[in-house]
Parts: structure tokens; C-alpha cells; sequence
């Protein structure tokens, strides 16, 4: 209980404590004085970049309210403070020149050649304009590490990884915001505020690295000798601090880094198991893409040409990076697409990078004064040139490291429909699925499983196994090991199996359906039809043994629909008479029915629309005609049957409605490709003709 209030208080202090710090920060930049100068440290002087209140651009600022200018009075970012006691000095002047600037207006002396003066400047407060620097990008950056960690750590279940790696981006938060609060301001912020900035900015620019280090130690498993080797590391981290060494706080900072990359290099090669593996290769990505923009934009050309492309600000921010993929390593989340990202963004941006660093090597070689001539154009050309060929190779390599599986294309699914269609059972349209995933998949190990999962494919992470779970009906799955040949089971080609899944779910449902309907059929045969049977046979009651008999042929149309199911024409004939004797029985109607061909067979289907139809006919008769006489003749050949029923009674106008009844059977007839007649005059006939 204690270990969950006090991941609680973490999950809470934590983030509460940064945004503080950082609203806190805004509010005095808000409120810090501003003279709207552009400074540039020159090596000797602060020259003014842009002309501003009579001030000219290139002069030179020679004192602040009386006192002489020198190279810590406006300077606001500490990352060139290089000793202890200089730091400690630089806070000093710090405290000074906010009170010169606490007035409404400053006095500025500045040289102008061999021209010297004193200017008035106002000051201004109260703005937003400071949010518009490039330093509020490290803002971002900050609460994108705050919020990776307090995602990774939050849910339940996390373990010591989840920790460390909290606390470090917490740490690295504190670096950002710190540094852009102190960056964002002009010349003078709150001195109280700005001296204990600096000062968490310093300490956590050691500690961050440290908790790195930390955690590289953890990834993919911790190390046997983490204990005996890490914490002699944070008793010189806590030295370091104490003595406020900033050699000391380099020299580490170096350390820690060098350190992180190598545990991670090694943790790449030592640990083999599947998820370990996963694991590295995100977490080698995120130093790649973190550092890897730094090296080529400004790394590299420091070491070439002595100067950076530009400001470590957008480079720096690309550290975020790693806290992203390092959160994806650790909640394994998505943990398998790492090749599916290496084949799209990081491909294009390393192709760029590499691309961008032979150009910087090239233009290095070429005159300056040809930059924005023929060595621009050169260069350009050469990017252009090598995109293509580049990309190409660097895609090779990309899918030979991450093991990307070029056989789950379009076609898969077309083999999996052909051979479905072969399957007659549920249970073949499984054994069919199990055929093509070891032909194409040939996963480690794969059985059937009954879960209460949706239809589709699920991943499932296991210790150091990953399976997927390919659900094609309830509690009807085929549970399948890690894939061959290295392959891992990405979002993609789990979507994939998704999609062929859903396809075979389609064929298991449709023939599960078809045996319950023949289960259900087989019931209604042996139990209504054998009870109808029995009534028809036992009754001395001739309605009720017509009525049972009338049931019964209802009922075998009903349960035999399809093609194949057909009655001899005799026997057709030979019911159709029996019933039409005992329908007329009670009546003063004489029933006659003539009949030819009976040796041929007739579709269920169709005598049932036949037997409907004189039932029709049989009701309006003895209800409406008025007939004497009702006379049915049935012709029977291969390819037709008619049947022709005539009465002589009174019959009906064309104006009179024929009912409901014998439109219906009209329709049941031209639904069979028939023709259907009546004439209703002196009496009723009609004509039937259906093709066999």
C-alpha cells in the first residue's frame, strides 16, 4: 500500500513542482525589464546588432548606468560559464544589472568609431513578445519529457525501469525549462529567481545524465553489477555539486553520455531474446534521431570548419527524441514496428541527414566567397542526385536489420479466399487457415485456443515470447508463436492476419450457420414432420387428416428447398386429386382433375406454388362462384408444366378485385420464369405454364 501512495505522491509532486517552477518562470520574464537591444559578444565588446532608440548598428556598449560593461554583464545562459567562482561572479553582476534596470529608463554609453555617447532607453514591461524567441522551443521540449515519463511510469504495474525512467525525464524537463526561462529573458530577470534558476539548471545538467546512465543500466535487463558500480557514481555526482566544479560537471556530463551509448550498444549485442532485441533497437533509434541532428548540424561542421550551421536550440531539441522511443521500450508499446517506423519518417530522415553532412563537407572544401555560387548549385545537384540511389540502399539495410516480411501482400488473401472455397465445415476453414500461416508464417509453435476475444488478430506479449491470437468465430482462435526467420509481428502484419481473419471468419460463420440450419431442419423432420405424419394416418376426421396432410407438404417444401429435391408427377397428381375430392366433399361442387406424362419428376418448389395456387383457386370458388363445376388438367414434359383450372361460375368483371391471394400466386409464378393467365368471364379459368 505504501509503494502505491508513494508512486501516487511521485506521479503528482512531480509534475506539479516543474509547472510551478515554470509559471513562475513566465511570470518574471513577463514582468522583466526590456530595452530592446541585440547584443553579440565579439571577443572583446557587446556590439549592437540592430539599430535601436539612436543607438547604430556595430557600436559598441561601453557601460550600464555609469558601470562599465564587461563580458558577464549581458550574458544570460551559463553554458559559458567554465569555472565555479566565475559562475558565483556572474550571478553577482547578474544582481547588479537588474537593479540598473529596475527604473523606468537606463543610461547607455556606447563608442561609435572614434564617436562616444550616452543614451536614454526606455524600458518596457509587461510583454509577451519574449515567448516569441527560439528558446520557448526548449519549453516544448521540457513538457514533452515530462509528460513521456509521467505516461510510462503511471499505469499500474511498472516496475524499477519505469521508475528511473521517470525520473530522469523529470530531470530533463528541469534542464529545458530552466534553460529557457533564463534564455527567454533580455538582459535582467527577478534576481532571486534568476540565481536559483541557474542553480537547478546546473545540478540537474549533471543529474540528467546521470539518471541516464542510470537507466541505460536497466535496458533491456539490469546489469549483475549495476549496484557495486552505479552509486560510487552519484556520491561523485553529489561532490560535483557540492564543490560546484564546472570542469568537474563536464567531465561527467561526457562521462555519462559516453556511458549511456556504450550500455546501450552493449545491452544491443549481449541480450538476444526476442523482446530484448526490440527493446535496443528502439532505444538506439531515439539516440539516433536525438544526437545524430546535433553531430551533423553543428557537430560536425565544428569539427571541419571551426563553427556551427546554427544555434544548438533546434538541434538540441531533437533530444526529446529519446525519452519517446525510451518510453516505447520500456511499456513495450508498438514495440514490434520499429522497422515499419526505420521504412518511413527515420529513413527519410537519415537519407537527409547523410545527405546534409556530405554537403557540409563539400561546401567545407570549396572558397566561401563561392557559397551562394557555383559550390550552392554543386551541392545542390549532388543532393538531388544521390536522394534516390541513397534511400534505395539505406531501405535494403533497413529491412535486412528489422527482418520486415515482404510476403504479407494483397495476394495472400486471394490464395486464403481460393482455398476456402474448397472447405465444407467450420472445421476446414480452420484446418485451411492453419495451412497458409505455416506456409507463409511458419510460427514457432501454433495450437488451437477458445478465447472470448473479437474476431481479428491479437497480440499478445508473453515473457520473452510474442504471439498472436487469430480469433475467426467465439471461442474459436488458432493461438501462433514468433514467425520465422526472425520476423517479428509488427502492427502491420498484424493488421494483415486482422484482415485475413475477418476473411476466413466470413466462411467459418456461413458453413456454422448452414449445419445448425440442417441440425434444425433434421429436428423439424423427425419430430414435427413424423407428429403430422401420424395425425394424417390415425385420424377418421377428413378435414383434420387434410388438413395434417396439407402441413406436412408445407412443411417438406420448407425443409427441402434446394434444386436437387424433387416429387414424382404421379404421386403430385395423386395428392393434388385426394385433396380436391376432399375439399369438395361436403359441397355440391363436382371436383374433376385430368392429368397426362406422369412418369416424369417435378420440383418441390414448383408443385408447392402449383398446390398454393389451386388452393386459391379451390376457396374463391366455393366461397364467391357459385360454380357446379371445377375442372383442373395437368400436362407434364421435360421442359414444361401446365396446369389449366376452370369453373363455370359466376366470374367477375375486370373492375372487381381478384383478391390479394391470386396476385400473390401470379408473382410466385413469374418469380419461377412463368406465364400466368386468367380469364374471368362466364366462369373462371386460369393457365399456368412454368418452365422445368
Amino acid at each position: 500500500m505504501g509503494s502505491k501512495n508513494g508512486k501516487k505522491l511521485l506521479l503528482a509532486l512531480g509534475p506539479l513542482l516543474i509547472l510551478l517552477w515554470l509559471l513562475a518562470g513566465i511570470y518574471w520574464n513577463f514582468r522583466a525589464p526590456r530595452t530592446g537591444l541585440k547584443l553579440q559578444w565579439d571577443e572583446q565588446s557587446w556590439t549592437v546588432l540592430e539599430p535601436v532608440g539612436g543607438l547604430p548598428a556595430g557600436s559598441t556598449i561601453v557601460s550600464l548606468a555609469g558601470e562599465k560593461v564587461e563580458y558577464h554583464t549581458f550574458l544570460t545562459d551559463n553554458a559559458f560559464i567554465t569555472t565555479g567562482p566565475e559562475f558565483w561572479s556572474w550571478l553577482k553582476v547578474r544582481e547588479a544589472v537588474a537593479a540598473d534596470l529596475s527604473g523606468e529608463t537606463v543610461v547607455v554609453g556606447f563608442a561609435d568609431g572614434p564617436t562616444r555617447g550616452n543614451i536614454e532607453l526606455p524600458l518596457r514591461r509587461d510583454s509577451w513578445q519574449f515567448l516569441r524567441s527560439p528558446a520557448s522551443t526548449h519549453i516544448i521540449v521540457g513538457l514533452v519529457f515530462l509528460l513521456v515519463g509521467w505516461a510510462t511510469y503511471r499505469p499500474s504495474g511498472t516496475g524499477s525501469k519505469a521508475l528511473w525512467f521517470y525520473l530522469l525525464c523529470c530531470s530533463m524537463s528541469l534542464v529545458y525549462i530552466t534553460n529557457a526561462v533564463s534564455l527567454l529573458a533580455e538582459f535582467s530577470l527577478q534576481p532571486g529567481f534568476f540565481r536559483y534558476n541557474n542553480l537547478l539548471n546546473a545540478a540537474n545538467f549533471v543529474l540528467a545524465p546521470a539518471l541516464l546512465f542510470h537507466f541505460s543500466q536497466l535496458m533491456p535487463r539490469p546489469r549483475p553489477y549495476l549496484k557495486f558500480f552505479l552509486w560510487p557514481s552519484y556520491a561523485v555526482v553529489f561532490y560535483a555539486l557540492l564543490t560546484f566544479s564546472i570542469p568537474l560537471h563536464g567531465m561527467l556530463v561526457a562521462f555519462f553520455f559516453l556511458g549511456s551509448l556504450l550500455s546501450v550498444a552493449q545491452g544491443a549485442f549481449s541480450y538476444r531474446g526476442l523482446m530484448e532485441r526490440q527493446q535496443m533497437k528502439w532505444v538506439g533509434v531515439g539516440f539516433l534521431l536525438g544526437l545524430g541532428p546535433w553531430i551533423l548540424l553543428n557537430g560536425l561542421p565544428l569539427v571541419v570548419w571551426g563553427q556551427r550551421l546554427m544555434s544548438d536550440t533546434i538541434p538540441g531539441a531533437c533530444l526529446v527524441f529519446i525519452p519517446i522511443f525510451m518510453g516505447v521500450a520500456v511499456r513495450k508499446y508498438r514495440l514490434f514496428d520499429v522497422g515499419t517506423f526505420l521504412e518511413g519518417t527515420a529513413l527519410y530522415l537519415a537519407t537527409l541527414m547523410l545527405l546534409l553532412g556530405v554537403d557540409v563537407l563539400l561546401l567545407s572544401l570549396l572558397d566561401e566567397e563561392q557559397l551562394l555560387g557555383e559550390g550552392s548549385l554543386l551541392s545542390l545537384a549532388l543532393l538531388i542526385g544521390l536522394y534516390g540511389p541513397v534511400r534505395a540502399a539505406l531501405g535494403r539495410a533497413v529491412k535486412r536489420l528489422s527482418h520486415r516480411d515482404p510476403i504479407m501482400g494483397k495476394e495472400l488473401e486471394t490464395h486464403l479466399m481460393s482455398a476456402l472455397q474448397r472447405a465444407t465445415t467450420p472445421e476446414e476453414v480452420v484446418e485451411q487457415m492453419e495451412m497458409l500461416l505455416q506456409e507463409f508464417l511458419a510460427p514457432a509453435s501454433m495450437e488451437r485456443v477458445a478465447v472470448a476475444l473479437p474476431v481479428g488478430a491479437h497480440l499478445q506479449l508473453e515473457q520473452e515470447e510474442a504471439r498472436v491470437v487469430l480469433v475467426l468465430a467465439p471461442h474459436e482462435g488458432l493461438s501462433c508463436g514468433p514467425p520465422a526467420g526472425g520476423r517479428v509481428y509488427s502492427s502491420q502484419l498484424v493488421a494483415r492476419l486482422s484482415e485475413l481473419a475477418n476473411i476466413a471468419s466470413v466462411y467459418y460463420q456461413a458453413l456454422h450457420q448452414t449445419r445448425e440450419r440442417e441440425r434444425l431442419l433434421g429436428d423439424l423432420h423427425d419430430g414435427v414432420g413424423a407428429a403430422l405424419s401420424a395425425i394424417r394416418t390415425s385420424t377418421r376426421e377428413q378435414r383434420v387428416s387434410r388438413l395434417a396432410g396439407d402441413a406436412l407438404f408445407e412443411l417438406q417444401s420448407f425443409l427441402y428447398p434446394g434444386p436437387g429435391y424433387t416429387l414424382e408427377f404421379g404421386e403430385f397428381v395423386a395428392e393434388l386429386r385426394s385433396y380436391g375430392n376432399a375439399f369438395f366433399e361436403d359441397s355440391e361442387v363436382k371436383f374433376q382433375l385430368k392429368a397426362s406424362h406422369l412418369e416424369v419428376k417435378i420440383d418441390r418448389n414448383m408443385a408447392l406454388s402449383l398446390f398454393r395456387l389451386l388452393k386459391e383457386a379451390m376457396n374463391n370458388a366455393l366461397k364467391h362462384s357459385g360454380a357446379k363445376h371445377f375442372l383442373v388438367s395437368l400436362d407434364s414434359t421435360p421442359d414444361l408444366i401446365s396446369m389449366q383450372i376452370e369453373d363455370d361460375g359466376r366470374g367477375y368483371s375486370t373492375s372487381q378485385s381478384r383478391g390479394r391471394g391470386v396476385e400473390s400466386m401470379k408473382k410466385r409464378i413469374q418469380d419461377l420464369n412463368g406465364t400466368f393467365e386468367i380469364d374471368s368471364e362466364n366462369g373462371v379459368r386460369y393457365r399456368v405454364e412454368i418452365p422445368q
